[in-house]
């Protein structure tokens, strides 16, 4: 690894040929700058990297207001499941509803005994 040219300078080159985007991995050896003025390409790589920045930041641009709307819309559920919990606590509980329910068949059944005990079900006297 130590005479392996691209770790020694410790970076990626790319080919200006290579890749649909004009981004890829260099097949020769990584050659430091050499500072001369010479056409290395380099102005086309920065100017496609920027075009790749100009879009990352598009997108961060979008998360962040979908963030936000989503944030609005997590509000306005957490408004709604206490509006929800409020109004299921003034339910009557189960106990409640089974005693109500109870006592009625228990006040009918009671009525219809007394009614009985007076007579009101009597057989009424067919006239032939």
């Amino acid at each position: 690894m130590a005479g392996d040219p691209k770790s020694a300078y410790n970076v990626v080159p790319f080919r200006t040929n290579g890749g649909k985007d004009g981004l890829g991995m260099a097949e020769g050896p990584n050659e430091p700058p050499s500072g001369g003025g010479g056409d290395d390409g380099m102005e086309a790589r920065v100017s496609v990297l920027e075009a790749h920045v100009g879009h990352i930041r598009d997108g961060v641009r979008k998360l962040e207001t979908d963030t936000n709307a989503l944030r609005e819309d997590m509000t306005s559920v957490k408004v709604q499941l206490a509006t929800m919990a409020a109004n299921i606590a003034h339910l009557p509980s189960k106990g409640f509803v089974v005693t109500a329910a109870t006592g009625t068949v228990a006040a009918l059944l009671a009525l219809l005994t007394l009614l009985a005990k007076i007579g009101v079900f009597a057989p009424f006297p067919f006239s032939h």
